[in-house]
């Protein structure tokens, strides 16, 4: 109730330089005003933790969407470590973090800006090291799930469910935040693999309590199956391709370093106009190996009408240098693969 109260009636502001870089705005003010840093308002929100009988303490972090950068526990400061403050409500099965800038993060959600990483939380008898919420890699799950129709000229018309939670939530709910013409750039970006794609309407389910971000796309897509005579050459993946591998390095340096691991799981349902056969089907795909796991298939079920499967996980972990042409293979063998091609024929008249 707290924390859904600030965000109904606050917004962010930044303040970085001079005391005001370090300092936080009173409570009182930012009450008055309306507005502050995240220092500001995360020492607001402490205060009115405080009046409700809510232990909760100030914290300092170093947040980054890139990676995960640790507090340095033998010598902390608050310069150059740090360029952000959350607050922490501690517990005694798992510690709530709450992201205090926000105005739409869910309740004790952090992914992908101050998660899994060591903090700084300020107490009344000193700082303490902490570590933030680990979103592990089945956590993070996108879930893509689709319908189309084929016709005889190569064209695709369907819908399109995707639906996201953990980390890969933090990937896609800012959309419902654009406006219309927001929306349509975002969508035709996210599938540059369609050309001449349509958009005919696009809805969205936030669930906050579940943390899970729901989309769903109705389109049309002009020519997306080519032609080569009197065959129809169809790539099944629609939704969900990985364009490209990792670049190759002639002599690597650094080690390999998957911060946040994923699961990305897709099924379509694939239904073929009368006027075409199916000619040839790809085989299925499997690899699993330390940095993952990918399969891939599509079969007839139906005359007319063929299921693909896909399914991607990426390990978080991090791999000495000397990996790093296995991992590049693993990650160039996905690309490949999720351009499978499938051949359709018009059938004899």
């Amino acid at each position: 109730i707290v924390y859904d109260f600030v965000q109904r009636n606050t917004r962010y502001i930044s303040v970085q330089e001079g005391i005001g870089g370090i300092r936080p705005i009173p409570a009182m003010k930012v009450d008055e005003v309306k507005y502050g840093d995240c220092k500001g308002l995360t020492n607001y929100t402490k205060a009115l933790m405080d009046l409700v009988g809510i232990e909760s303490y100030y914290t300092v972090v170093y947040a980054s969407e890139d990676n995960t950068v640790n507090i340095d526990e033998d010598f902390v400061t608050l310069m150059g470590q740090a360029n952000h403050v959350i607050l922490n409500i501690p517990d005694e099965k798992e510690d709530v973090w709450l992201e205090c800038t926000s105005q739409t993060s869910p309740f004790n959600y952090i992914a992908g800006f101050t998660d899994d990483r060591n903090v700084w939380v300020v107490t009344p008898d000193g700082g303490h090291i902490k570590h933030t919420r680990i979103y592990d890699t089945s956590m993070n799950l996108q879930k893509t799930d689709s319908k189309v129709k084929l016709d005889g000229a190569g064209a695709v018309q369907g819908s399109v469910e995707i639906s996201s939670s953990g980390y890969q939530y933090t990937l896609h709910d800012q959309v419902a935040l654009y406006n219309e013409k927001e929306k349509e750039i975002y969508y035709k970006k996210y599938w540059s693999n369609l050309n001449n794609v349509k958009l005919n309407s696009i809805n969205f389910h936030n669930d906050k309590d579940q943390i899970r971000f729901v989309e769903t796309v109705d389109l049309n897509v002009d020519s997306y199956a080519s032609k080569a005579g009197d065959r129809l050459i169809l790539m099944p993946n629609l939704f969900n391709v990985v364009e490209d591998a990792p670049v190759r390095y002639r002599n690597r340096q650094h080690q390999i370093a998957v911060d946040r691991g994923f699961v990305d799981e897709d099924e379509s349902i694939i239904e073929i106009d009368e006027s075409l056969e199916v000619e040839a089907l790809f085989n299925e795909t499997k690899i699993e190996n330390k940095f993952g796991a990918y399969v891939i298939s599509i079969e007839e079920i139906e005359p007319n009408k063929l299921l693909f499967k896909r399914k991607y996980q990426l390990n978080k972990g991090r791999y000495p240098k000397e990996d790093y042409e296995e991992f590049r293979n693993f990650i160039s063998t996905v690309v490949k693969n999720d351009k499978s091609k499938i051949a359709l024929r018009h059938k004899s008249k």
